[in-house]
């Protein structure tokens, strides 16, 4: 600043005042030597064209220069470092410090965050399955036989829908309790109180009411809000410009910056291990299972991401194979952000509690895709209009990705069924018989288009009650220590059930578990017990998903997967005997089977009045196993096998011209592929029926060459 120096003689000097620069900003973005501000990022973008000021997210004072009187202090009883709190603990922080701390805690949001801009927002999130897990307590508290029904019950914490009314919206509550720790009785000896102690000490740890653990490398987050809409990078650590930041402390946002549209690496910090594990099976990757049930073959992955250390993460299944059996997913590969697929009230939550993830779905693959009848108008089943897709004069469909940009091509299946030659068997499995029928009309897409299925066989839970183990719920180490073992782990197993709104699609296992417990004194009061529901129904459970691993070519596009062949017997939910468990009675289980050979259910989907998932219906089966499936004739061994991911669209043709070519000679060498796929069993236990006896005949030459080069072309 430059003064006029009152009563000098002569011409003005010039004299160099420094100004302080008030509140917040002082400290965070001061002035440098040149009087340029430099420091925090800011963290939302102006709001009608001015910035928001600091205290309006976070609270305290900008009129104070001195930081114990700018800053929220903690109160008498609070932690200064919440990111290790259990959702009990946070409970009880003081909301102006909890506020201070995160703005987006869904605790304080809705004065933070809500009021005049994203009220009904937070109010959505308030009761999404992400918040509070209410989705993910239901089906499993009810096959442990601790609530009569697999209506959402219980949750992180209590909550109301207030937009519920009876038989309005399928598969949605009134409201739900928190879910407390039990007080297991010396002498229990069923196996729900120590189900409800698992799920208090084991899978209650990831939702939007709590931090993420900030030891685990991947996993860093926030809460709330800012779980999704701050990004962390792997490490927790700052790289913000702040000049208060501690940039080796972990538990810190990347930079002090919102985004609107999060990507992939935010969707995983939660949607990795555990449940379907869709964000390792749309990488590519799978949870290992326990020490020693794994093949000497597989290779892994041992970045440590997502908390998972070596010897857990599974890259390829096999070293010596010549392909990837667990390929990443195409949507995953072509750049597409989780966003670009799932709406707002999807991922926000539309203010209902739902009893089960799938019943808050919207999407679905025909709202990009089409079906084979009509292409894609762009809205799903509830009536939202993807804004971001768009078609062209030309009839192309363009998706511009949110986080990206970018834009992606979209097929339209009509186009594809349209082009098929008639009597071709593309044409016979998406398109409409003279009869009617259509598989398309019941069967959905991931049923054929999935490439792989992380599907567990056998888990154990081990409860030592005279153990501690830190509860997930009150943050204190209570008595009852859990160790869990999973046994089996296949990818290539396709078994069909119908999913809550009648589709056939493929399914897996929902927690086939056995529960073991030692009392106090370390006697042996439950030895590998079963679970069972309170009807005395069986308490393995089994679910429709949708795995994530699409591909344009699958092994599960093999007909006789279904029809005919044994397999097919597998698919409608027989078994087989690979998987024999015995429990602590000396009763053998098959793990892979939903019904024994006198068709009586061994897993529970849920009461078919509430839930209307289930094993496929016994007519079903019956056309499955009876249908009688016309193959062209070939005189190569059958059992000679290609990677799914080399064929062509022409490969639905019925005839060998494309491989043979009339030619004395075939254009692929059959022994050599044959001798390859015999390298990896993997390979013939996925592809039994071979390319000849899975309705296909024609593979692009050079792609055969490349591959038996050791090459890899997905054509």
């Amino acid at each position: 600043m430059l003064l006029l120096l009152a009563g000098c003689p002569t011409k003005p000097s010039k004299v160099q005042v420094s100004v302080a620069r008030g509140g917040c900003l002082s400290c965070h973005r001061p002035l440098d030597g040149q009087g340029m501000a430099h420091g925090i990022e800011s963290m939302h973008p102006p709001v009608d064209g001015k910035p928001l000021s600091c205290v309006r997210c976070h609270g305290g004072s900008q009129a104070s220069n001195v930081l114990s009187e700018a800053h929220v202090a903690p109160g008498v009883d609070d932690p200064t470092d919440l990111r290790s709190l259990s959702h009990g603990e946070l409970d009880t922080v003081t909301p102006s410090y909890l506020r201070f701390i995160n703005p987006g805690d869904l605790r304080v949001a809705e004065e933070a965050c809500g009021g005049a801009c994203h009220g009904d927002t937070v109010k959505a999130v308030k009761t999404s399955s992400m918040a509070i897990k209410s989705s993910s307590f239901a089906s499993g508290r009810y096959r442990a036989g601790q609530q009569r029904s697999s209506q959402a019950l219980k949750a992180i914490r209590d909550a109301t829908n207030t937009r519920f009314a009876v038989g309005e919206r399928h598969g949605t509550v009134g409201a739900v309790a928190k879910l407390d720790e039990p007080r297991i009785a010396g002498d229990e000896d069923e196996p729900g109180p120590y189900y409800d102690l698992l799920l208090s000490k084991n899978c209650s740890g990831c939702h939007l009411y709590r931090f993420a653990d900030d030891k685990v490398a991947g996993s860093h987050r926030s809460s709330g809000c800012s779980a999704c809409h701050v990004a962390y990078s792997s490490s927790g650590t700052s790289a913000s410009a702040d000049p208060t930041n501690k940039a080796q402390k972990s538990g810190h946002p990347q930079l002090h910056r919102m985004t609107a549209k999060p990507g992939n690496e935010q969707c995983t910090t939660c949607h990795q291990a555990g449940g379907a594990r869709i964000g390792l099976s749309s990488q590519g990757l799978r949870q290992a299972a326990s020490p020693g049930f794994e093949s000497p073959q597989v290779v892994w992955d041992d970045s440590g991401r997502w908390g998972l250390g070596p010897g857990r993460l599974v890259a390829k299944e096999s070293a010596s194979a010549h392909y990837d059996a667990t390929p990443a997913d195409v949507h995953f590969e072509a750049g597409l952000s989780c966003i670009d697929c799932h709406t707002a009230a999807e991922v926000h939550g539309d203010g209902h509690l739902y009893s089960g993830g799938g019943a808050a779905l919207e999407v679905t693959c025909e709202t990009c895709h089409g079906s084979a009848e009509s292409v894609a108008d762009f809205t799903t089943r509830r009536g939202t209009v993807l804004t971001h897709l768009r078609r062209q004069e030309d009839g192309k469909v363009l998706l511009t990705s949110k986080v990206t940009g970018a834009e992606h091509i979209v097929p339209q299946t009509k186009n594809h069924v349209a082009a098929a030659a008639p009597g071709s068997q593309l044409h016979a499995s998406m398109g409409r018989s003279d009869s009617g029928f259509s598989h398309l009309d019941r069967l959905d897409c991931s049923a054929c288009h999935s490439a792989w299925i992380p599907t567990c066989y056998g888990c154990h839970v081990e409860v030592n009650m005279a153990q501690t183990q830190t509860s997930q719920v009150s943050g204190n180490a209570t008595f009852g220590s859990l160790r869990s073992t999973q046994l089996h782990v296949r990818t290539d197993d396709l078994i069909l059930a119908l999913d809550g709104h009648d589709r056939i699609k493929p399914s897996m296992p929902a927690e086939r578990l056995f529960i073991s417990a030692d009392n106090g004194a370390g006697e042996r009061v439950l030895d590998k017990a079963p679970r069972r529901t309170i009807h005395d129904d069986p308490g393995h459970g089994h679910r429709a998903v949708d795995p994530h691993t699409t591909r344009r070519w699958s092994p599960f596009m093999n007909c006789r997967r279904c029809h005919e062949a044994d397999s097919a017997r597998l698919a409608a939910g027989y078994g087989s005997d690979r998987f024999l468990e015995p429990d602590g009675r000396g009763q053998m289980h098959r793990l892979d089977a939903l019904r024994d050979q006198g068709d009586e259910p061994l897993v529970t989907f849920g009461p078919r009045q509430e839930v209307r998932a289930s094993a496929l219906p016994l007519d079903l089966v019956s056309r499955m196993l009876s249908a009688e499936i016309v193959l062209p004739d070939c005189d190569v061994d059958a059992s000679t096998a290609l990677p799914f991911s080399l064929l062509r669209d022409r490969y639905f043709e019925p005839n060998c011209s494309a491989c043979h070519d009339g030619a004395a000679q075939p254009l692929i060498d059959h022994a050599l592929i044959k001798a390859q796929s015999e390298s990896s069993p993997s390979l013939g236990d996925r592809l039994t029926a071979g390319h000849h006896g899975a309705v296909y005949s024609s593979c692009d030459a050079a792609a055969i060459e490349g591959w038996t080069a050791g090459g890899m072309r997905d054509d």
